[in-house]
């Protein structure tokens, strides 16, 4: 291995000899034979600082001098030398036993010359270190370039992704505000069937006031219409809820998926002319360990990705069944469905047939799902024979509590309650509720009003609203614990964002209780607060399914 002549002029060589006559002998002969700039320590003892100050390219070092011989210093070289540096020390020596070389090697040696010294020889191994030193700061000095390159790449890609992260998430965005969209009209649907019971029996209970099959019609009416909300409140949670998981039946979340999906595969189906019709087979499985708002999700997009397969309408069919460990489910319909190759790209991001209608992350959102539930999904399809995805998730052994909470005990005493609502029909009812139960209720209509009459009387507790013109029921509940910080408040709020995750909880609220109450909630509350103290943190009651 050789280079170019000019790649050797200007190498710093320092020779390390104690023999001040044989290193300028050996300084002769070197710049004799090229253009090297030579420089001599005689003293081993400041070889290092030597060194540090000149940096050579290589070192001719004799083994056997005074006060310090070549393999100490060679040692004190390898602490101030940088591991990834090649650095050549050429030993010059008269023992050439292999005990000798073996040391000189494992403390840095690179290269060994016998004395006496051949001029041409010594020449020859000086030029072969340097060179493997030049190719090596050359291959050093690239490597850093290549570096510096991949940092600004991984730079620029970690924008692109960044940029891509984003746009990803406002198209998933667009598409789930789509499906609910979709939803919504069918919910406002079930929502006005309900409303129409609701006020055809309230018309005819006031006619006949003596049917009281009517007030039960009327209770049914209004459980439906709390669940209508309910259904679109499970729908939208999965989007901001990060819920820890919990042991999952995967039956219960089927039938919950079918009435979500209700008014598209059926009210709104038949509305163009087409009859679709879904089908539950629903067996004996192991529960699984699920977010189930993550899972209702996903039936949800599979049974609207099978509507979507039914333009002409047909038929849906959502089966479940235990495989040893493992609960699967299918759903499967008998549409258009897929050659391999679309089976085997549907559910990558923003893979669509559907053109401008479709964005393409509905299966992948599916697929994202089971991934995170440690399960898998398979697809058997074929072009008009219809569509199977077949999903497996882990059993787990933990125990599902589907147990209702206990009737709530008498009190001991009836209370006096400050009720506030600005809704009128709301505030009566729920007076009227707490007044079958034997407690004095006062009523108010404001933050303001209410502070006024809890100055003038003594309460056992004050129930408020959340949302009211001027004062609103935190404010109210924040003044009430400065005048008497030991006062049970319990807030009212129809906002379902802040049920389920304690939002509306402050230090000046003793429980948050859901719209609309039953009587039974309103006990279990009252009970709670009064019997138990300040729950820690707040307490949050929700409706009992």
């Amino acid at each position: 291995m050789d280079l170019p002549n000019s790649v050797y002029e200007n190498a710093h060589i320092l020779i390390v000899d104690d023999d001040e006559r044989g290193s300028l002998l050996l300084k002769r002969m070197l710049e004799s034979e090229g253009h090297f700039e030579i420089h001599i320590a005689n003293d081993p003892r400041a070889a290092v600082a030597t060194f540090q100050q000149l940096r050579p390219d290589i070192m001719l070092l004799d083994l056997v001098m005074p006060h310090l011989d070549g393999f100490e210093l060679m040692e004190q070289l390898r602490l101030v030398i940088p591991e990834e540096d090649f650095f050549p020390i050429l030993v010059l020596t008269g023992d050439v036993s292999p005990e000798t070389r073996l040391r000189a090697l494992k403390v840095g040696a690179k290269d060994f010359l016998s004395k006496p010294l051949d001029a041409a020889e010594m020449v020859a191994r000086i030029r072969n270190l340097l060179a493997t030193r030049f190719l090596h700061q050359e291959l050093q000095s690239y490597n850093l370039f290549l570096e510096k390159r991949v940092r600004e790449r991984t730079g620029q890609l970690e924008e692109t992704l960044g940029s891509l992260r984003t746009t990803q998430a406002q198209v998933v965005k667009r598409e789930r505000l789509g499906a609910l969209g979709v939803m919504a009209s069918g919910i406002a649907h079930d929502f006005n069937n309900s409303l129409a019971a609701i006020l055809g029996y309230g018309e005819l209970l006031l006619e006949h006031p003596e049917r009281t099959d009517y007030v039960k019609k009327l209770m049914t009416a209004g459980q439906d219409a709390r669940h209508t909300v309910r259904r679109l409140r499970e729908f939208y949670q999965s989007d901001t809820d990060a819920e820890p998981f919990a042991a999952v039946n995967l039956n219960i979340l089927a039938e919950q998926a079918v009435s979500l999906t209700m008014p598209r595969w059926s009210s709104q189906a038949l509305a163009s002319g087409t009859r679709i019709l879904v089908k539950t087979d629903l067996g004996v499985i192991p529960l699984i360990a699920g977010n189930p708002a993550e899972l209702r999700e996903l039936l949800v997009n599979l049974i609207f990705n099978s509507v979507d397969a039914l333009p002409n309408g047909g038929e849906i069919c959502i089966q479940t069944r235990a495989e040893g460990e493992v609960a699967l489910l299918c759903v499967t319909d008998n549409g258009c469905g897929m050659d391999d190759a679309t089976a085997e790209k549907c559910m990558e991001p923003f893979f669509t047939t559907k053109g401008e209608n479709g964005t393409g992350l509905g299966l992948s959102v599916v697929h994202g799902i089971v991934t995170r539930h440690g399960g898998r999904v398979d697809i058997l399809s074929g072009l008009g024979t219809g569509t199977t995805f077949s999903l497996r998730f882990p059993a787990t052994s933990a125990v599902l509590s589907l147990e209702k909470p206990p009737l709530t005990p008498d009190l001991e005493r009836s209370l006096r309650i400050l009720l506030v609502e600005d809704q009128p029909i709301i505030c009566e009812l729920i007076a009227e509720l707490l007044r079958t139960d034997g407690h004095a209720v006062d009523t108010a209509g404001s933050g303001g009003g209410a502070l006024e009459k809890y100055r003038q009387n003594e309460y056992d507790l004050v129930i408020t609203d959340l949302a009211m013109p001027g004062m609103s029921g935190e404010q109210l509940a924040n003044v009430i614990k400065q005048l008497t910080p030991a006062k049970p408040v319990i807030l009212l709020t129809g906002f379902e964002t802040m049920v389920g995750k304690g939002s509306a909880c402050t230090p000046s609220i003793d429980m948050v209780v859901a719209k609309p109450a039953s009587l039974e909630e309103l006990r279990r509350a009252i009970f709670t607060v009064l019997t138990s103290g300040r729950a820690e943190p707040c307490e949050v009651l929700e409706p009992v399914a």
